[in-house]
Parts: structure tokens; C-alpha cells; sequence
């Protein structure tokens, strides 16, 4: 994926030295913080209300949703980066189609056949979202 990701045409080594795995736990462990802790709130106010968290999950999730390309692209600060990149697009907007995205890599953990399939095809979605919408305004 890195490969298809350059825009030049020419690849360069690719960077080992980047911890993908601290901002992947920074990301994910921010985002299922303020969704559980949105669930238990919620479910305090009324238990039907606790699947509304999954809203919370995705707000927070989306504001890191272009950390992966930017650290790909060695960006300066690639968390404020991509915040400033979700708002542009718009935040709600970006929350729509990240959850219908989402939707799609989890149903695929069912296929016992292709469990990551799906899964990939997601994670290719979001770094063609970056080429296409947000590689040209950094």
C-alpha cells in the first residue's frame, strides 16, 4: 500500500524508525475511552440510549482518520495535521461516510473464509480518500 501511496511514481525506502504502533494505541485507545465512557453515561441516563456511544467512537476516531498516510508522508505533526484535514472536509461529513466505511471492515471479520478482506479493502479506502481529497491542500 505504501507503494501505491506514492504520488511520484518513484518509491523510497520505507520508514521503519515511525512507531505505528504507539499512534494506532494513541488512536484507538482515545477513541474507545470516549465511547465507553459515553456508553456508561448514557446507559445511566437510559439504557437505550448506551448504542449511541458508537457516535462518540466515531468523532473521536475520525479527527486521527488521515495519521497513518501522514505519518507515511513524514509529515511535521501529523496529529494536528489530520485534525485541521478532518475539519476541512467537514467534520460530519467525514463522520458519515468513516462509519459507513467502518460498517463494512467489521461485517467482513464474519466471512470465515476472507476475514481481513474486507477489512484491507477499508484501510485502501481511507488512503485513497487521503490521495484523492487531502493530499493536495497539505
Amino acid at each position: 500500500m505504501y507503494e501505491k501511496s506514492n504520488a511520484k511514481g518513484s518509491v523510497d525506502a520505507f520508514d521503519n524508525s515511525i512507531n505505528f504502533g504507539f499512534y494506532g494505541l494513541l488512536k484507538y485507545s482515545v477513541s474507545l475511552f470516549f465511547g465507553l465512557a459515553s456508553a456508561y453515561w448514557l446507559s445511566n441516563i437510559h439504557p437505550v440510549l448506551s448504542p449511541f456511544s458508537v457516535f462518540v467512537f466515531y468523532f473521536f476516531e475520525v479527527h486521527f482518520l488521515f495519521l497513518f498516510p501522514l505519518l507515511i508522508d513524514h509529515s511535521a505533526n501529523p496529529i494536528l495535521t489530520s485534525v485541521k484535514l478532518t475539519y476541512k472536509m467537514g467534520l460530519f461529513k467525514t463522520i458519515f461516510i468513516v462509519m459507513q466505511i467502518g460498517v463494512y471492515m467489521i461485517a467482513g471479520v464474519f466471512d470465515v473464509k476472507k476475514p481481513f478482506y474486507k477489512w484491507h479493502i477499508g484501510c485502501l479506502a481511507i488512503i485513497i480518500w487521503y490521495e484523492n481529497e487531502t493530499r493536495s491542500r497539505i
